[in-house]
């Protein structure tokens, strides 16, 4: 029995390594950044493999005053978040990596397969994601745009 569970131990340890699983929704998160010198604070787009170990990561918008929610959507071969200043980043499904959206603008028709938001708890001073099935773009476009 001892031996069994050394291999399935094994076998699921080596079979989950930063790039060949599959990325899910639960991967992504976003995460307080301090910033030098400011009351205020930056943030992070993260994806992480089911060992909890960073795959790759993306600053953004800066959240200057609490309330620049991001929004995740969910593609066929990409999660795609877009950042309260309507910057757009695409997480691949087969790697995790994150890339930059270029073809995005500002006011953009919002993707389909909306799953929710991260937001700031200022209380708790981190971030949650909370799913959603409807959202509007006033409240995607809210800060800026990237034109």
């Amino acid at each position: 029995m001892k031996n069994f569970n050394l291999i399935l131990f094994c076998v699921l340890f080596l079979s989950c390594n930063s790039r060949n699983e599959p990325i899910v929704s639960g991967s992504i998160s976003i995460e307080r950044v301090s910033l030098f010198f400011s009351r205020e604070h930056g943030k992070r787009l993260i994806t992480n493999n089911c060992q909890g170990l960073e795959i790759d990561n993306q600053r953004l918008r800066d959240n200057v005053d609490g309330n620049c929610h991001s929004y995740l959507f969910e593609g066929e071969e990409y999660f795609n978040v877009i950042d309260c200043d309507g910057k757009s980043y695409f997480v691949s499904k087969k790697t995790g990596e994150i890339f930059i959206n270029e073809k995005h603008k500002w006011g953009s028709k919002l993707p389909n397969n909306y799953l929710g938001r991260y937001y700031y708890d200022r209380v708790r001073e981190r971030y949650f994601f909370v799913e959603e099935t409807e959202v509007n773009k006033e409240k995607v476009y809210k800060y800026g745009g990237n034109i």
